[in-house]
């Protein structure tokens, strides 16, 4: 796999998009070789639906966008840009009670690092996985 930007999409912000997002980076991990996607495709569910349920994206006519990166190392970098929230995400300790609020904790314990940066208009939420069997 060479170094560098593998795709990118936009999408609307709808939940139809998460599993179309699923599908798109599946099949550029293929294409790039990639060995292992499954904890990819669950942090990549989670970042777009994210940004679909808690930020402005999810408004009638917002979208984001994903990027799929090649971080070189045998990691994959992904990044879901959305138009922004009041709220910053942080992971929580789950509640056994609950069927929510999951979503980062598993995010955190999947990726290699993860985080949020502000950019004009919203913000990126990153990941960094490996992109081959085994840690």
């Amino acid at each position: 796999m060479t170094a560098g930007l593998l795709g990118t999409i936009t999408l609307p912000g709808t939940e139809c998009s998460v599993p179309v997002a699923r599908h798109c980076v599946c099949a550029v991990l293929a294409a790039a070789g990639c060995v292992s996607v499954d904890d990819v495709l669950l942090v990549v569910t989670e970042l777009v639906g994210n940004a679909i349920r808690h930020t402005a994206s999810g408004n009638c006519g917002g979208t984001l966008t994903l990027h799929i990166l090649d971080a070189g190392q045998q990691l994959i970098h992904i990044e879901v840009v959305d138009s922004g929230a009041a709220t910053f995400p942080e992971p929580r300790e789950p509640d056994p009670e609950s069927h929510g609020g999951r979503g980062l904790w598993l995010v955190e314990r999947c990726s290699a690092k993860w985080g949020v940066r502000e950019i004009d208009g919203g913000r990126a939420v990153w990941a960094l996985l490996p992109s081959i069997d085994g840690r």
